[in-house]
């Protein structure tokens, strides 16, 4: 099974969560966060994110942004509500205006952005097994592209395996990670 948990939070306010009618605050998700790495402590996290939702106020982001702050998530999903026909929430009081929600969405996206970038280069010196995915990228010797443990493919970030052998699609590589840009790695395979 490979290292690496999705989990649907949402938001970290719990007020907001119970208005979604889902469970949990931002203590309880950080608590969860932190027995999944007392198992597995190089696990992957991903998670999606909403703003904007009906009476979403200034408290609630907060809540939502010392969450994301302390919880070194791998890959981090922001998104601005919209109504959908037929759901309750497209009924309740507090609706943002789309210019509002699309300020909290790039707000977010940036803090997201910059916190990804620093859990990628928290993982400086770790060994990955990686799936090489493509021959040399943009054809430059001995640089391949593929994804670690933590990354899955399209959503999250890559890593660019540096070797002095030629690898192919489909191979599968442990690697040391030597470098970050973003959310992605570069890592040179460990000698055979």
């Amino acid at each position: 099974m490979a290292p690496y948990f999705d989990l649907s939070f949402q938001h970290a306010s719990g007020r907001v969560l119970r208005a979604m009618r889902r469970f949990g605050d931002r203590e309880r998700f950080l608590a969860l966060l932190d027995q999944i790495r007392e198992r597995s402590p190089r696990a992957g996290v991903r998670s999606n994110f909403i703003v904007g939702f009906p009476g979403e106020t200034a408290a609630d982001l907060r809540e939502l942004e010392l969450f994301l702050s302390h919880a070194g998530l791998d890959a981090i999903g922001i998104f601005g509500y919209s109504d959908e026909d037929g759901t309750e929430a497209a009924s309740l009081p507090g609706q943002l205006d789309e210019a509002e929600i699309s300020r909290r969405v790039e707000e977010f996206a940036g803090l997201a952005d910059e916190l990804m970038a620093q859990r990628a280069g928290s993982r400086l010196g770790e060994s990955v097994d990686v799936l090489i995915e493509e021959e040399a990228k943009d054809g430059t010797p001995g640089s391949f592209p593929g994804r670690a443990a933590h990354q899955a493919p399209e959503v999250d970030g890559v890593t660019t395996v540096r070797s002095r052998v030629p690898l192919a699609a489909g191979d599968m590589v442990r690697a040391v990670v030597t470098g970050s840009d973003g959310v992605d790695l570069i890592a040179d395979v460990k000698s055979r």
